[in-house]
């Protein structure tokens, strides 16, 4: 029998031979990258599997699941749902699908036909949607600033910021990822660490702990100094100063007991606290992602244990206060972990070694952008019924009343860039999209919380109407939209989140410094946000340092230095004082 081309192993194993890049040109994959990834995936070790791993009932209605190798034409089925529950009745067999007609509660089930079983996701087919038009801003907590704070931004100042917010008539704030973050021992003095290369996305970061807040009783008075640029260094040493005064209180265990995980990634940061935190050099029995109590300083774990109780109280307290005033806090999703990361050591049967994630090559970096983050097995993550990402997913959906997706093409394919390779050197694998969507539209519902997902840049075929189908806003940039006259020469798609510009961009003044327009730059800003609001777009987000024409910025994509440090330039009580732009906000609310 002759041996199956490079080109059909590649398809069979949901890798693309080419793609259509940003300028719709055909670019064809290379041998050896198809190779990498193929080796990567290892999908002949996968043995197969009578009954698909995966089936999705949309709206509850469960009508196929696919079968494989199976020649009955009829048996019986039985359907555990997530409520202890149990329905039975026959499905018939046609080639490789079993039919039945079910109508199932919205969760996560099991169907077991014979020996067999699946997860069945029972989900509404739209997210949560926008009950009405509104805008908001968007800052980063750690740039948010109050005259002698201790030098970084806090939940205590996010919370000033929604009260501005609501205040002016906003009813959103936006904000960039606030999951846990490794501080490098070996990095440069003006080098800070990315959100989106977090320790893990399954816990929170405990630098945003606000000292004035429960269960703090607001005695340590620390005290940052008046710089603008965050000394993360010091940040942590208040912040392990301020967790010890909760170290032994009670109540930390039983929040432990109802979070089981929390232990587990108290142990891991504890041991790579002492021993480095690249785990990959750790002693072989500890690298296989298992660590016990005695293997780690007791000390340095309930630390960490404390702080992810006092960091969950006080999120939880903050939301619960951002929608009793009608406004929204949106989180943001990244594309995945460090590569040290707890969340690989803990779940290395569903991540893949030996590639790192990224994208090729576009309009704005030539090379191609090799992100560092470990991907995903799409079929490992099947075979598990995607508790990983069912987890990771609803940790921060059922917090906010938005979540951002960072690129959520990756829900459609990833790009998998081979180790020892270029980022031009990769190659697209494919998700299981719709089981995805799936899961986000049920947690969405579950959590009341909008879904806006990141689709700039090389957008595949089909993803837009796919998200707008499942009731997922796109975004639309309108810095990238204007002409010399401020006004938008393309108008926002309904269904999307219009932003004038993102962290990554240039701030709106050095954007539209670059024009031969007389128009005062805040003047066009105004014109740019009055135009977004009276637009289509169901919510227009504004960066909150565009109002005083900030002309730094918070990220430079492709450099490693001075990016993530910045905070803003007035304090929040003086926001109005300096701001020069912002004729669309409503008059303060007297208090």
């Amino acid at each position: 029998m002759a041996q199956p081309s490079l080109s059909d192993r590649a398809h069979a194993a949901g890798v693309q031979t080419s793609y259509i890049d940003v300028d719709g040109q055909r670019v064809e994959t290379t041998d050896e990258a198809l190779l990498g990834v193929l080796d990567a995936l290892d999908i002949d070790s996968y043995n197969p599997l009578a009954l698909d791993s995966v089936a999705v009932a949309w709206d509850g209605q469960l009508r196929t699941v696919a079968r494989h190798g199976v020649t009955l034409s009829s048996t019986s089925f039985l359907i555990e749902t997530e409520g202890g529950d149990t329905i039975t009745g026959e499905a018939t067999g046609a080639g490789d699908t079993w039919n039945m007609t079910v109508d199932l509660p919205f969760g996560y089930h099991r169907l077991s036909i014979g020996h067999d079983s699946c997860l069945v996701i029972a989900a509404p087919q739209k997210a949560h949607p926008v009950t009405a038009p509104l805008w908001g801003a968007f800052a980063p907590v750690y740039a948010l600033r109050r005259d002698n704070d201790r030098g970084i931004g806090d939940l205590g100042h996010l919370r000033e910021l929604i009260e501005w917010t609501a205040d002016h008539g906003g009813g959103l704030v936006a904000t960039l990822p606030l999951l846990p973050m490794f501080l490098e021992a070996d990095r440069q003095a003006d080098e800070a660490p990315s959100p989106y290369s977090p320790a893990s996305v399954l816990f929170w970061n405990e630098l945003f702990l606000d000292p004035s807040a429960f269960p703090f009783d607001g005695s340590l008075g620390f005290t940052g100094g008046p710089s603008r640029t965050i000394d993360y260094d010091a940040a942590a040493i208040q912040t392990r100063t301020l967790v010890n005064k909760l170290i032994g209180d009670a109540r930390i265990d039983a929040w432990a007991a109802a979070h089981p995980r929390v232990a587990d990634y108290a142990r891991f940061r504890a041991y790579g606290e002492q021993h480095g935190q690249a785990w990959r050099s750790w002693p072989a029995a500890i690298r296989d992602g298992k660590l016990t109590d005695d293997d780690v300083d007791r000390s340095r774990a309930r630390w960490h244990l404390a702080a992810q109780w006092a960091i969950d109280l006080q999120l939880r307290a903050t939301t619960k206060a951002s929608r009793d005033q009608n406004v929204l806090l949106g989180l943001d999703y990244p594309v995945g972990v460090h590569l040290d990361g707890y969340d690989i050591w803990a779940n290395q049967d569903v991540f893949v070694d030996g590639v790192t994630v990224g994208a090729p090559p576009d309009t704005f970096f030539s090379g191609g952008q090799d992100w560092q983050l470990v991907p995903l097995h799409p079929e490992a993550s099947r075979r598990n019924g995607h508790e990983y990402l069912r987890e990771a997913l609803r940790h921060q959906i059922a917090l906010g009343g938005l979540l951002r997706i960072d690129h959520i093409m990756g829900l459609f394919r990833r790009w998998w860039i081979p180790e020892g390779g270029g980022a031009t050197q990769g190659a697209y694998v494919a998700y299981p999209a719709d089981e995805l969507l799936a899961i986000i539209c049920l947690e969405s519902t579950r959590a009341n919380s909008v879904i806006v997902g990141e689709n700039l840049g090389t957008v595949p075929p089909g993803v837009n109407e796919s998200l707008e189908a499942h009731g997922i806003l796109g975004m639309f940039i309108g810095q990238d939209h204007l002409d010399d006259d401020a006004q938008l020469n393309t108008q926002p798609p309904t269904h999307t989140m219009s932003m004038v510009n993102t962290h990554d961009m240039a701030p709106f003044a050095e954007a539209w410094g670059q024009r031969s327009s007389g128009q005062k730059p805040n003047e066009a800003l105004d014109g740019v946000v009055s135009q977004l609001i009276e637009g289509p777009s169901q919510i227009v987000v504004v960066s909150l340092e565009d109002l005083w024409l900030e002309a730094e910025r918070q990220n430079v994509p492709g450099s490693t230095t001075g990016n993530w440090r910045q905070r803003i330039a007035p304090t929040l009580a003086t926001i109005d004082e300096h701001r020069v732009a912002g004729t669309f906000l409503a008059p303060a609310q007297e208090s």
